[in-house]
């Protein structure tokens, strides 16, 4: 199961977004904590856990809660000379450069899963965030949504030239209570709380010939891009992975040490070893952060009890959740929610 990641050249445009708004971006920088030479390259992997606090960061300067579509929409330019984009505009027709969008997406991040699907009257892209990430703050998960979209939108508009609103827009997450930057970055009809994050355009687009396509150049790009993906593929990320692992096998009582080792090929010492030369911390450490954050998501449901988050935070009894609880806020979830 590979590490969810971003590439450090997302990392670096999103940063530097926040620098042209007039912030100082040392703080950001520093949190990324990459030395000069890994900067604003698609093969070196930021993961999804620091990203998100980045994120939160930035949320925190600009004091912009719609980074995400400002980001999208400033960042266009930018985003047109990125690989993937490149391998886009070098496809034959929209259906071939969407296809080619999912398959190379990973260049930018591996954080959303992305199916192209059709049906009578559209063509549309679903996107679903992998769990790891889903783990990470609402607010930040709903932004990497929208920046995805009005990216995605984007992309159509400047493949085809000409001006294109989606047939079909939806996200599961709940209707926001300012609606104007949506209208204005999409200009269409938006649904939520939906089962699927879905953007869609109109099938007959799918057919549309791409002004830029060039066989030859395509080919060039996806071997450069092959190269890429092989070259971070055997990064280990072993954290990363052992969280996506605790997450995937809570039945709902955390796995032990030894189950994750043995789905990742190792001993339970080598793991343990790893995850200490990476982070400095435990298995133990890695559970207590993903109960933590399951707590945080299921905290943000009013209509769960207690012993419901708890039990399903893996807690084997209401007691010793709040004890955990306590040690993470400083006070108990019935003092929190009041």
């Amino acid at each position: 199961m590979p590490a969810a990641t971003f590439s450090s050249k997302i990392a670096c445009d999103f940063i530097e977004y926040v620098r042209k708004q007039g912030h100082d971006v040392t703080s950001l920088y520093e949190l990324l904590g990459l030395p000069d030479s890994y900067l604003n390259r698609e093969d070196i992997r930021i993961p999804a856990r620091k990203m998100s606090q980045i994120w939160m960061q930035m949320i925190e300067l600009t004091n912009d809660e719609d980074i995400g579509f400002h980001m999208g929409i400033e960042m266009s330019a930018a985003a047109a000379l990125r690989t993937t984009s490149l391998i886009m505009q070098s496809s034959s027709t929209v259906r071939d450069a969407l296809a080619q969008g999912i398959k190379y997406s990973e260049l930018i991040a591996n954080v959303l899963s992305m199916k192209m699907r059709e049906d009578a009257d559209n063509i549309f892209i679903e996107f679903t965030p992998k769990t790891e990430w889903n783990l990470e703050p609402a607010l930040v998960v709903k932004d990497c949504l929208n920046i995805t979209f009005i990216s995605m939108l984007i992309s159509v508009q400047q493949m085809t030239g000409q001006f294109h609103s989606p047939s079909l827009l939806c996200f599961t997450y709940p209707k926001p209570e300012n609606l104007a930057e949506y209208y204005r970055a999409f200009n269409c009809s938006i649904e939520f709380e939906q089962p699927y994050n879905r953007i869609g355009f109109p099938k007959n687009l799918g057919n549309t010939e791409i002004s830029t396509r060039d066989q030859g150049l395509l080919a060039v790009l996806e071997k450069y891009a092959n190269e890429i993906k092989q070259s971070y593929s055997h990064d280990q990320h072993f954290v990363s992975r052992t969280q996506a692992l605790i997450i995937e096998l809570m039945d709902p009582q955390p796995p032990t040490l030894e189950e994750v080792a043995r789905s990742l090929n190792l001993s339970s010492r080598s793991l343990q070893r790893k995850i200490k030369e990476e982070q400095d911390c435990s298995y133990r450490d890695l559970v207590d952060e993903v109960r933590k954050k399951l707590c945080a998501r299921y905290m943000e449901d009013p209509q769960r009890t207690v012993d419901e988050i708890g039990y399903l935070s893996g807690y084997a009894d209401t007691t010793s959740f709040i004890r955990a609880y306590k040690r993470w806020y400083g006070s108990t979830p019935r003092q929190t929610n009041q």
